[in-house]
């Protein structure tokens, strides 16, 4: 087997010295054999940053082991290394083998180890290049010639687990998660490991080869990088100091970044949304401005105005460094600067729920494959919010809806796997997954019990999805959380948490659990983690409530796979002079006396908004200030500047 060039030299020279990274001059001497294999194959920028993710994947799976299988003991990490990055290499570069081989022996030769434990590193080293290899299509993409028939991917994409459902009905399998940085419910910025690190409101999420995750913190204004082990640092900006301006890292300036994307040299995309721009991170934390919108005057950088760039949502970036940003409409920036929008064709479609006119949809989160195709969410923020597949046919992309079952069709959130499979985030909390065989899969993400929605997700190796989690109001609470899905998993799922509750004494109140599950869930209510005796409905009313009601519910919920415990409501007990409604708003001008009947005036149009906002949000998952082209949010931005 074989992998890359630059896996081999990184890895060889990383574990010579300290096990965790190469020194510089060996390194370069690597990087300079991989720029002379990408020559001779006279690959482009997007074939090299491929295989740049290829050999980083290689050299993560040699030096800590697999995501299924560790390193085997006994075996030398420095030689696994150095074979991966050997096998890896001679299968993308096949005509570099003489150099390559040189190579190898030259890495061998360093390494301190007897007989034994250098052949079983090498052994391990080739079984990792086989795996990486296999798991990347790039690698196919990149010299699908080169591959051996031991080492050739199946011609059909892998098939997914069975887990096929109707809404309200849950099939095996379930994501397992755990938390890789923050605490729920704790608020800061701090930089640290695992729980001890604290984050603001967080908005969307990247996460490249390795598992390193970039999440941009709205509020304060930073991009924030957490490694695969959990360790948080700031990559740019400085904590709630708001601003535009370029430079490294907490010298640069961001007004509420929102979406994040990574490309596979390292470098990070964000969009500014306050400054209407795109910004660009290199590994080192420098902070460029690539692109800015027309109407922003005093924009920072040299980069040209591009009509139609304002209030930038998402960002995405393929394989030939082309970065794409949602800002409504689609803007394409390519990797000379220059910056366009995008024109793509959408028929409309028709089926039960009714007719889609796409050419009035607002563009929300978009991603990218390998192969140039865009998968955007399209929404008219009242009747549909789909996700469509764009082909690049020239100079105009083709669209073709991907729809997920009928009671499911509201998609707030976009992921992308190697294998090609898109997962959409549909209603907050169940993840549909379609194969690039024509399958659709619906799986849920909720279940974890101090959360009950999700804010972004995205999708890195093996499938493994990285969220970030929030309340049921749609606001982050401040922890980024990993699952892997496991498809013999069984048990139930909460799909809405019971939310706290208020009343006077002798008033009544109601605490209900959603959950789905096998065919027969049953229910247990705890008050101040006690079970209360006869409480076993999917509702908890309680009636003549006193000052002793007060505390803490929560609900196990059960079927023949397992349990799960819900979140914990708050009831809080009051005066009755507590509860006295605040006195009502006075009419809008044009409905008081004197005003006239016919008058439309301001006030009345944003009371309007301000009910369609309303029902606008009754209809869909609460994603927080981010659906700015949403009615909500025209009525939030108009009542702002009438303050």
């Amino acid at each position: 087997m074989k992998t890359t060039l630059l896996f081999s030299a990184v890895l060889a020279c990383t574990l010579l010295a300290t096990q965790v990274l190469a020194t510089t001059d060996a390194a370069a001497s690597w990087y300079a054999e991989l720029n002379a294999a990408q020559q001779i194959s006279h690959q482009d920028a997007g074939g090299r940053a491929r295989a740049d993710t290829i050999l980083r994947t290689a050299l993560i799976a040699a030096k800590d082991g697999l995501v299924t299988e560790p390193a085997p003991a006994g075996a030398s990490l420095k030689a696994a290394a150095a074979q991966a990055a050997y096998s890896v290499l001679t299968v993308l570069y096949p005509q570099s083998l003489p150099v390559l081989d040189v190579r190898l022996a030259e890495s061998l030769a360093t390494v301190a180890a007897d007989e034994p434990t250098l052949t079983a590193g090498r052994k391990w080293g080739e079984h990792v290049a086989q795996v990486v290899l296999a798991e990347h299509g790039d690698a196919v993409f990149l010299n699908p010639a080169s591959f051996a028939p031991k080492t050739q991917p199946p011609a059909e994409p892998r098939r997914l687990p069975d887990a096929k459902a109707e809404d309200g009905a849950i099939p095996p399998g379930r994501y397992r998660f755990t938390t890789l940085a923050g605490a729920p419910d704790t608020a800061g910025h701090v930089d640290g490991i695992g729980a001890g690190a604290r984050f603001g409101n967080l908005g969307s999420i990247a996460v490249d080869a390795v598992g390193t995750v970039y999440v941009a913190e709205e509020d304060l204004g930073t991009i924030r990088k957490i490694t695969a082990n959990g360790e948080v640092s700031t990559l740019a900006g400085t904590a709630g100091q708001l601003g535009n301006q370029d430079g490294a890292g907490p010298a640069a300036r961001f007004n509420r970044p929102i979406g994040v994307a990574v490309d596979g040299a390292g470098n990070v995309f964000v969009a500014d949304y306050q400054n209407h721009a795109v910004r660009k991170i290199d590994p080192a934390g420098n902070v460029t401005t690539i692109a800015r919108g027309s109407s922003a005057a005093n924009q920072v950088g040299g980069a040209s105005a591009v009509p139609g760039l304002d209030h930038p949502l998402h960002v995405a970036v393929d394989a030939a460094g082309n970065v794409f940003v949602s800002a409504g409409r689609i803007i394409k920036i390519t990797p000379d600067g220059t910056a366009a929008a995008l024109t793509f064709r959408i028929p409309n479609h028709t089926d039960a729920s009714g007719t889609r006119d796409y050419s009035a949809a607002g563009v929300w989160q978009l991603v990218t494959d390998h192969v140039g195709n865009l998968y955007v969410i399209l929404s008219d923020a009242w009747d549909y919010s789909d996700v469509v597949k764009l082909t690049p046919t020239g100079d105009t992309y083709e669209g073709t809806p991907l729809l997920p079952p009928a009671p499911l069709r509201w998609a707030t959130g976009l992921g992308l796997d190697d294998d090609g499979n898109v997962y959409v985030l549909c209603n907050t909390n169940r993840i549909c997954v379609f194969t690039p065989g024509g399958e659709t899969q619906v799986r849920y993400a909720t279940g974890y019990s101090n959360w009950d929605s999700v804010v972004d997700i995205t999708v890195g190796r093996f499938g493994k999805l990285y969220v970030v989690p929030s309340d049921d109001s749609g606001s982050a609470l401040g922890t980024i959380e990993t699952g892997l899905f496991d498809p013999a998993a069984t048990g139930p799922v909460i799909l809405e948490q019971p939310s706290d509750r208020s009343s006077y004494r002798s008033g009544s109140v109601n605490f209900i659990v959603q959950a789905v599950g096998g065919a027969a869930l049953t229910y247990q209510w705890y008050f101040n983690s006690k079970p209360i005796n006869g409480a076993t409905y999917s509702s908890l009313p309680l009636d003549n409530v006193q000052d002793h009601d007060a505390g803490f519910y929560s609900v196990v919920v059960t079927d023949s796979g397992g349990s799960v415990t819900s979140s914990a409501a708050t009831l809080v007990v009051q005066e009755r002079s507590q509860q006295a409604p605040p006195p009502p708003p006075p009419p809008p001008p044009s409905l008081q006396p004197g005003s006239g009947s016919g008058s439309f005036d301001l006030g009345f149009s944003l009371a309007v908004l301000s009910l369609l906002a309303a029902a606008a949000l009754r209809r869909r998952p609460a994603r927080g200030t981010r659906n700015d082209f949403t009615i909500a949010g025209l009525a939030a931005r108009a009542m702002e500047k009438q303050t």
